[in-house]
Protein backbone atom coordinates (compact mmCIF):
# COMPACT_ATOMS: atom_id res chain seq x y z
CA UNK A 1 0.00 0.00 0.00
CA UNK A 2 1.35 3.39 -1.18
CA UNK A 3 1.20 6.47 1.52
CA UNK A 4 0.77 10.18 0.24
CA UNK A 5 2.51 12.90 1.77
CA UNK A 6 0.69 15.99 2.75
CA UNK A 7 1.66 19.42 0.72
CA UNK A 8 0.99 21.27 4.17
CA UNK A 9 3.24 19.34 6.06
CA UNK A 10 5.98 21.22 7.12
CA UNK A 11 9.48 19.59 6.26
CA UNK A 12 12.96 19.97 5.79
CA UNK A 13 12.67 22.46 2.92
CA UNK A 14 10.73 24.92 4.34
CA UNK A 15 13.35 25.07 6.99
CA UNK A 16 16.23 24.97 4.61
CA UNK A 17 14.37 28.21 2.86
CA UNK A 18 13.71 30.29 6.05
CA UNK A 19 17.47 29.37 6.46
CA UNK A 20 18.06 30.97 3.34
CA UNK A 21 16.18 33.97 4.04
CA UNK A 22 17.72 34.86 7.41
CA UNK A 23 21.52 34.61 5.70
CA UNK A 24 19.97 36.81 3.05
CA UNK A 25 19.00 39.76 6.04
CA UNK A 26 22.13 38.99 7.66
CA UNK A 27 24.61 39.57 5.11
CA UNK A 28 23.58 43.35 4.35
CA UNK A 29 24.65 44.11 7.95
CA UNK A 30 27.68 41.85 8.11
CA UNK A 31 29.16 43.49 5.15
CA UNK A 32 28.64 46.84 6.72
CA UNK A 33 30.25 46.08 9.98
CA UNK A 34 33.05 44.68 8.27
CA UNK A 35 33.21 48.52 6.55
CA UNK A 36 33.07 50.49 9.74
CA UNK A 37 36.24 48.09 11.15
CA UNK A 38 38.05 48.70 7.62
CA UNK A 39 37.66 52.66 8.21
CA UNK A 40 37.97 52.60 11.46
CA UNK A 41 41.30 50.68 11.17
CA UNK A 42 42.46 52.86 7.99
CA UNK A 43 41.84 56.53 10.80
CA UNK A 44 43.86 54.99 13.10
CA UNK A 45 46.25 54.39 10.46
CA UNK A 46 46.31 57.67 8.87
CA UNK A 47 46.63 59.23 12.71
CA UNK A 48 49.46 57.82 13.51
CA UNK A 49 51.26 58.44 10.25
CA UNK A 50 50.14 62.26 10.81
CA UNK A 51 51.83 62.19 14.60
CA UNK A 52 55.28 60.93 13.23
CA UNK A 53 57.98 63.08 13.94
CA UNK A 54 56.17 63.97 17.31
CA UNK A 55 56.39 61.28 19.23
CA UNK A 56 58.65 57.51 19.12
CA UNK A 57 61.83 57.41 17.32
CA UNK A 58 61.03 59.18 13.63
CA UNK A 59 62.83 62.18 12.85
CA UNK A 60 62.19 65.22 10.57
CA UNK A 61 63.68 68.53 8.94
CA UNK A 62 62.57 71.48 10.76
CA UNK A 63 62.90 74.83 8.38
CA UNK A 64 60.94 77.25 10.64
CA UNK A 65 60.19 77.44 14.47
CA UNK A 66 56.93 80.14 15.05
CA UNK A 67 55.45 81.61 18.59
CA UNK A 68 51.68 82.00 19.37
CA UNK A 69 49.78 82.89 21.64
CA UNK A 70 51.47 85.55 22.95
CA UNK A 71 49.22 88.44 24.09
CA UNK A 72 52.25 90.94 26.56
CA UNK A 73 55.14 88.88 25.88
CA UNK A 74 57.23 89.58 22.98
CA UNK A 75 57.19 86.38 21.01
CA UNK A 76 61.26 87.28 19.73
CA UNK A 77 62.27 87.34 23.17
CA UNK A 78 60.49 83.36 23.45
CA UNK A 79 62.01 82.43 20.33
CA UNK A 80 65.67 83.83 21.07
CA UNK A 81 65.06 81.58 24.44
CA UNK A 82 64.01 78.60 22.69
CA UNK A 83 67.54 78.59 20.18
CA UNK A 84 65.63 76.91 17.48
CA UNK A 85 68.82 77.57 15.61
CA UNK A 86 70.31 73.96 17.88
CA UNK A 87 68.20 71.77 15.52
CA UNK A 88 66.92 73.51 12.26
CA UNK A 89 69.89 72.63 10.48
CA UNK A 90 69.39 68.80 10.60
CA UNK A 91 67.06 66.13 11.70
CA UNK A 92 65.21 66.36 14.57
CA UNK A 93 63.00 64.43 17.18
CA UNK A 94 60.28 64.23 20.26
CA UNK A 95 63.49 64.27 23.14
CA UNK A 96 64.80 67.53 21.00
CA UNK A 97 61.21 69.03 20.82
CA UNK A 98 60.70 68.39 24.53
CA UNK A 99 63.86 70.26 25.14
CA UNK A 100 62.59 73.30 22.93
CA UNK A 101 59.36 73.73 25.39
CA UNK A 102 61.95 73.19 28.09
CA UNK A 103 63.72 75.95 27.56
CA UNK A 104 60.81 78.68 26.81
CA UNK A 105 58.49 77.34 29.81
CA UNK A 106 61.39 78.47 31.87
CA UNK A 107 60.59 81.95 31.30
CA UNK A 108 58.91 83.29 34.44
CA UNK A 109 55.44 84.80 33.00
CA UNK A 110 54.73 81.58 30.99
CA UNK A 111 52.48 79.54 32.16
CA UNK A 112 52.01 76.35 30.17
CA UNK A 113 53.89 75.62 26.70
CA UNK A 114 52.70 73.30 23.73
CA UNK A 115 54.42 72.46 20.86
CA UNK A 116 53.09 71.18 17.51
CA UNK A 117 54.15 70.55 14.46
CA UNK A 118 53.02 71.75 10.85
CA UNK A 119 53.69 70.24 8.03
CA UNK A 120 56.14 69.99 6.04
CA UNK A 121 58.68 71.15 8.06
CA UNK A 122 57.75 73.71 10.86
CA UNK A 123 57.33 73.94 14.44
CA UNK A 124 55.05 76.14 16.60
CA UNK A 125 55.24 77.29 20.29
CA UNK A 126 52.14 77.60 22.12
CA UNK A 127 52.21 79.89 24.84
CA UNK A 128 49.80 80.83 27.86
CA UNK A 129 51.01 83.40 29.86
CA UNK A 130 50.47 84.25 33.38
CA UNK A 131 48.41 87.62 33.87
CA UNK A 132 48.70 89.95 36.49
CA UNK A 133 45.32 91.25 37.86
CA UNK A 134 47.44 93.78 39.48
CA UNK A 135 50.85 95.58 40.59
CA UNK A 136 52.71 95.27 43.96
CA UNK A 137 54.94 97.93 44.43
CA UNK A 138 58.86 98.01 45.06
CA UNK A 139 61.79 97.60 43.82
CA UNK A 140 61.11 96.06 41.04
CA UNK A 141 57.59 96.11 40.32
CA UNK A 142 56.11 92.88 41.12
CA UNK A 143 52.48 91.58 39.27
CA UNK A 144 50.00 89.18 41.17
CA UNK A 145 47.78 87.44 38.78
CA UNK A 146 44.39 86.15 39.75
CA UNK A 147 45.44 83.09 41.71
CA UNK A 148 47.64 84.94 44.16
CA UNK A 149 51.00 84.06 41.91
CA UNK A 150 53.89 86.56 42.01
CA UNK A 151 55.09 87.41 38.80
CA UNK A 152 58.99 88.72 38.80
CA UNK A 153 60.17 89.89 34.99
CA UNK A 154 57.09 92.10 34.26
CA UNK A 155 57.46 95.49 32.03
CA UNK A 156 54.47 97.37 33.53
CA UNK A 157 53.74 99.49 30.64
CA UNK A 158 52.73 96.37 28.51
CA UNK A 159 49.82 95.70 31.11
CA UNK A 160 48.06 98.87 31.09
CA UNK A 161 46.92 100.54 33.66
CA UNK A 162 46.79 97.99 36.41
CA UNK A 163 45.77 98.61 39.81
CA UNK A 164 48.46 98.77 42.60
CA UNK A 165 47.20 96.70 45.70
CA UNK A 166 48.43 98.76 49.02
CA UNK A 167 47.91 98.90 52.65
CA UNK A 168 49.33 98.80 56.05
CA UNK A 169 48.90 94.84 56.04
CA UNK A 170 51.16 94.38 53.31
CA UNK A 171 54.03 95.89 55.18
CA UNK A 172 53.52 92.88 58.23
CA UNK A 173 56.00 90.61 58.92
CA UNK A 174 53.31 87.74 59.37
CA UNK A 175 53.92 86.08 55.73
CA UNK A 176 50.38 84.02 56.57
CA UNK A 177 48.42 87.62 57.34
CA UNK A 178 50.02 89.07 54.29
CA UNK A 179 48.71 86.43 52.07
CA UNK A 180 45.27 86.58 53.59
CA UNK A 181 45.48 90.30 52.46
CA UNK A 182 46.48 89.63 49.41
CA UNK A 183 43.84 87.14 48.83
CA UNK A 184 41.03 89.50 49.54
CA UNK A 185 42.22 92.34 47.03
CA UNK A 186 42.57 89.59 44.19
CA UNK A 187 39.12 88.31 44.88
CA UNK A 188 37.67 91.83 45.08
CA UNK A 189 39.76 92.80 41.53
CA UNK A 190 38.38 89.49 40.06
CA UNK A 191 34.69 90.71 40.76
CA UNK A 192 35.69 94.50 39.66
CA UNK A 193 37.33 92.88 36.38
CA UNK A 194 34.11 90.51 35.65
CA UNK A 195 31.08 91.97 36.71
CA UNK A 196 31.99 95.77 36.40
CA UNK A 197 34.66 96.14 33.76
CA UNK A 198 34.75 99.67 33.30
CA UNK A 199 34.84 100.77 36.76
CA UNK A 200 37.80 98.43 37.15
CA UNK A 201 39.58 100.36 34.65
CA UNK A 202 39.31 103.67 36.99
CA UNK A 203 40.89 102.04 39.82
CA UNK A 204 44.23 102.86 40.41
CA UNK A 205 44.86 101.04 43.69
CA UNK A 206 43.18 98.20 46.48
CA UNK A 207 43.79 98.40 49.80
CA UNK A 208 42.32 95.75 51.89
CA UNK A 209 41.49 97.08 55.36
CA UNK A 210 40.74 95.57 58.82
CA UNK A 211 37.31 94.00 59.19
CA UNK A 212 36.43 93.13 56.02
CA UNK A 213 36.76 96.16 54.93
CA UNK A 214 38.13 97.55 51.20
CA UNK A 215 38.76 101.06 50.19
CA UNK A 216 39.38 101.39 46.41
CA UNK A 217 41.18 104.67 45.21
CA UNK A 218 39.89 105.80 41.78
CA UNK A 219 42.46 107.56 39.42
CA UNK A 220 40.16 110.24 38.25
CA UNK A 221 40.72 113.14 41.77
CA UNK A 222 41.94 110.08 43.77
CA UNK A 223 38.50 109.47 45.04
CA UNK A 224 38.77 106.70 47.91
CA UNK A 225 35.16 104.25 47.96
CA UNK A 226 35.20 102.35 50.89
CA UNK A 227 33.18 99.14 50.76
CA UNK A 228 32.19 95.90 53.30
CA UNK A 229 33.28 92.75 51.56
CA UNK A 230 30.38 91.15 52.25
CA UNK A 231 28.02 93.71 50.19
CA UNK A 232 30.91 94.51 47.33
CA UNK A 233 29.27 92.86 44.25
CA UNK A 234 25.80 94.54 45.20
CA UNK A 235 27.46 97.80 45.50
CA UNK A 236 30.03 97.58 42.76
CA UNK A 237 27.09 98.53 40.04
CA UNK A 238 26.36 101.69 41.94
CA UNK A 239 29.87 103.25 42.45
CA UNK A 240 30.05 105.64 39.32
CA UNK A 241 26.92 106.89 39.48
CA UNK A 242 27.47 107.68 43.12
CA UNK A 243 30.43 109.01 42.68
CA UNK A 244 28.86 111.26 40.09
CA UNK A 245 26.30 112.74 42.25
CA UNK A 246 28.57 113.18 44.86
CA UNK A 247 30.73 115.45 42.43
CA UNK A 248 27.56 117.32 41.45
CA UNK A 249 26.09 118.25 44.85
CA UNK A 250 29.24 118.78 46.51
CA UNK A 251 32.03 119.54 44.55
CA UNK A 252 35.28 118.04 45.05
CA UNK A 253 35.05 115.01 47.47
CA UNK A 254 37.95 113.06 48.66
CA UNK A 255 35.87 109.91 49.86
CA UNK A 256 32.21 108.18 49.15
CA UNK A 257 31.92 106.04 52.07
CA UNK A 258 29.20 102.87 50.81
CA UNK A 259 29.88 100.45 54.25
CA UNK A 260 26.36 101.20 55.78
CA UNK A 261 22.79 99.70 54.54
CA UNK A 262 21.02 102.62 53.01
CA UNK A 263 23.16 105.03 53.51
CA UNK A 264 25.84 107.15 51.71
CA UNK A 265 28.46 109.16 53.11
CA UNK A 266 30.47 111.66 51.10
CA UNK A 267 33.57 113.27 52.56
CA UNK A 268 34.51 116.86 50.69
CA UNK A 269 37.90 117.87 50.12
CA UNK A 270 38.63 119.98 52.89
CA UNK A 271 37.35 117.39 55.79
CA UNK A 272 33.38 117.85 56.18
CA UNK A 273 30.72 115.56 56.11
Amino acid sequence: MSRRRSKNRPGKPQRTTRRRRQRKRLLPRVGALLMALLLMSAIGIFARAALTGISGTTFFTVEEVTVEGTRYLDPAVLLALAEPERFTSGEVGAEDLEQLGTRVAAHPLVKNVAIRRSLPASVIIEVEEYVPVALLGGAPVQGIDEDGNLLQGLEPQRYGALPFITGVLLKVEDDLERQVALRRAIDVLCVLKEETPRLYDTISEVRPGDDGEITLVLSKDAIHVRLREETIREKLPLVASLVQEGRERHGPISEVDLRFTDMVIYREMKGGE
